[in-house]
């Protein structure tokens, strides 16, 4: 239900003709299929795009003691996670 949700706002923008940019989030899968999705970007008119990795680390054993599942912004130790970009 989100991607329709999304798709009805940004045909909403364009219709009304408004200013807008698309922030793409890069994990471990779309990182595969760079082509496809910056395709589907363009069949949709988007024009301008941004595109942002997503890099988290599991949480070391203090951190998850604490209940916490990733590690704090910043960290540069602890493993990553399934789906974050390989750097």
């Amino acid at each position: 239900p989100t991607h329709k949700l999304v798709m009805r706002a940004l045909t909403l923008l364009q219709k009304h003709h408004v200013d807008y940019n698309v922030l793409v989030c890069v994990n471990r899968t779309s990182a595969q299929q760079p082509l496809q999705v910056y395709d589907f970007l363009c069949d949709a008119g988007v024009e301008f795009i941004q595109f942002i990795p997503v890099v988290e680390r599991l949480a070391d054993e203090t951190a998850a003691s604490d209940g916490l599942k990733l590690h704090a912004p910043g960290d540069i130790q602890g493993e990553l996670t399934e789906w974050s970009v390989r750097p």
